[in-house]
């Protein structure tokens, strides 16, 4: 398991507010996988626009990033779908 200066420093590498990076993987052949996760418990309904701590479903998805030099770069995050 990476250490919490690594996943602080590819957290700050990466850069996007209100995220942090919560895991790594190298995979030969694949690229780099970075394992986010969403700090705020609570989002904004799609409908109405109200927020909301209740989660009605979860969803993962990997998204390819820009490459890391050589390496692909995937992004793994938790998408919450919202129940307002």
């Amino acid at each position: 398991m990476p250490s919490n200066p690594q996943l602080k420093l590819m957290t700050e590498l990466l850069h996007l507010e209100g995220v942090v990076v919560t895991n790594y993987q190298i995979i030969t052949d694949i690229g780099i996988v970075l394992h986010l996760e969403n700090m705020s418990r609570e989002s904004q309904c799609i409908h109405c626009g109200s927020k909301t701590e209740k989660v009605h479903q979860n969803n993962e998805l990997t998204i390819r990033d820009l490459p890391f030099g050589e390496q692909a770069l995937y992004l793994r995050i938790n998408r919450r779908q919202m129940r307002c």
